[in-house]
């Protein structure tokens, strides 16, 4: 594995914890969880951004700039802090890939995020999808046999293919959801609806 790729894993991992995803499972952290606090997410995006920098520069050094002010990192994490707001224009919209075959709910919000200019905006959250789709009833709560909660389709989320796969992992058998091409195409339609759950502050959700 070459160092970008290494960087480009390691921010793969921090966008899914700061997506309020666990990265081994791809099931959503509860939102008590420490790692949902909304100053440790931003702190998350942050260091996010600076590994995409460093991949985007393949590990090598910008050009020294010896007369330019430095800033340190406390003033770069509040330029993070303050960028706007998400919206997404509808020809910006016209530009999202949407794949064929059913993706998880991660890689979905990885391909709206990619149309973001994510220099001036906040990304789009992959937990606020899921908002979304709990408060239209398409996706809901499910508990295992060992009281482990997790989110299933519902039956009218099923009538637009999104579906719950069995599989296995570090800590056992967990419930993959997907969806289809009808399922992004129905999530990108309410992209608004969705983009505005995103903007409010996270002490609003569930409401």
């Amino acid at each position: 594995m070459s160092e970008r790729e290494a960087i480009l894993r390691a921010k793969m991992y921090i966008d899914k914890l700061a997506n309020g995803i666990d990265p081994v499972t791809d099931k959503k952290i509860p939102d008590n969880e420490v790692i949902n606090n909304v100053k440790i997410s931003r702190c998350l995006f942050f260091v996010s951004s600076l590994l995409q920098k460093m991949a985007d520069g393949e590990g090598k050094a910008a050009p020294s700039q010896t007369n330019a002010p430095k800033q340190t990192a406390k003033q770069q994490a509040r330029e993070y802090v303050h960028k706007e707001k998400l919206r997404i224009s509808n020809a910006d919209k016209m530009k999202i890939a949407l794949s064929e075959k059913p993706v998880g709910i991660t890689q979905l919000a990885e391909n709206i995020n990619a149309v973001v200019n994510k220099d001036k905006m906040h990304e789009l959250r992959s937990y606020c999808i899921l908002e979304w789709l709990m408060r239209n009833k398409l996706l809901a709560d499910a508990v295992d046999k060992d009281g482990n909660k997790y989110k299933y389709p519902t039956a009218a989320g099923k009538n637009y293919g999104i579906t719950g796969v069995k599989r296995s992992g570090a800590k056992g058998d967990y419930i993959f959801v997907t969806y289809s091409l009808n399922a992004q195409k129905l999530i990108l339609k309410n992209l608004d609806a969705i983009i505005e759950i995103n903007n409010r502050p996270k002490k609003s959700f569930n409401k």
